[in-house]
């Protein structure tokens, strides 16, 4: 039996990190600024981010 939890990674998915029930949204902070010089930071980088308990796709990433 197969009892491997699904991590979330999509907009709208559950997190399912260390049991969080948080939906993955997108992240709010920052602000656009395409309108000066696109396509800007704020957009490029629009990652998933779980308000519950503050994971973010950037954290999952590996450095090579």
């Amino acid at each position: 039996m197969n009892t491997e939890i699904k991590l979330g990674e999509e907009y709208g998915e559950i997190c399912n990190r260390d049991g969080c029930t948080g939906e993955l949204v997108h992240h709010d902070e920052g602000c656009c600024t395409c309108h000066i010089n696109p396509p800007c930071a704020h957009c490029v980088d629009d990652y998933p981010y779980c308000e519950e308990c503050l994971w973010n796709e950037c954290n999952d990433q590996k450095e090579y």
